[in-house]
């Protein structure tokens, strides 16, 4: 998997993540202010479809959520 600390690239910032890339989905868990609004920005994206918010749960002292997502990846047609 791909680790991080914190990164701004999609437009809510995540912190504390983690990445698992498979063929033909994606995993990603981590912290985030709003988990719900992640499936939101993969399911927008020409890259991904069908995500899914598998788990979330507040984080100790109210910063953000856990969460879990699994997101399906799309392939261009030839």
């Amino acid at each position: 998997g791909v680790t991080g600390v914190q990164t701004c690239a999609l437009p809510i910032c995540l912190r504390r993540f983690n990445v698992t890339l498979n063929h033909d989905s994606v995993r990603i868990a981590g912290e985030a202010p709003q988990a719900a609004s992640l499936v939101k920005i993969f399911d927008s994206s020409p890259l991904f479809q069908n995500s899914a918010l598998d788990s979330s749960g507040k984080v100790a002292g109210g910063a953000g959520e856990n969460y879990q997502i699994h997101v399906a990846r799309k392939y261009p047609n030839p």
